[in-house]
C-alpha cells in the first residue's frame, strides 16, 4: 500500500489501516500540513487510535500548526481523551495558538 493510499483511507476514517501490515510503515508519514494518517483518523473522529498499538506511539506528533491527533479528537468533543491513559503524556501539549487538548474541550 502506498503512502497516498494510506492517507486516502485515513481521511475516509478507515481504521482498518491500523491493522494492515502494508500500511503500518506509512502511519508516521507526514503530508504537506504535517499531518500523519493518525491525525486524519482523529479528524474523522475515530477514537480507536487511542488504543491501537500502531497509533499510540504517534499520538504526540504535532503538525505544522502544533496540533496532535488528540487536539482533533478534543475539537470534536471526544471527552474520552481527558482520562484515557494513553493521552496523559500529551494533554499539556500546546498548539500554535497556545491551546492544549483540555482547553479545546472546555469549549464543549
Amino acid at each position: 500500500m502506498t503512502t497516498k493510499e494510506v492517507f486516502e483511507k485515513a481521511k475516509a476514517g478507515d481504521v482498518g489501516i491500523l491493522d494492515d501490515e502494508n500500511a503500518a510503515p506509512c502511519l508516521g508519514a507526514q503530508n504537506e500540513f504535517g499531518d500523519t494518517p493518525i491525525h486524519c483518523l482523529a479528524i474523522a473522529g475515530r477514537t480507536k487510535i487511542l488504543d491501537h498499538p500502531n497509533s499510540i506511539r504517534l499520538l504526540g506528533v504535532q503538525n505544522k500548526i502544533g496540533n496532535t491527533p488528540i487536539h482533533y479528537l478534543a475539537r470534536d468533543g471526544k471527552t474520552k481523551v481527558l482520562d484515557h491513559p494513553n493521552t496523559v503524556p500529551y494533554l499539556e501539549v500546546q498548539n500554535e495558538d497556545g491551546k492544549t487538548p483540555g482547553q479545546i474541550l472546555d469549549k464543549y
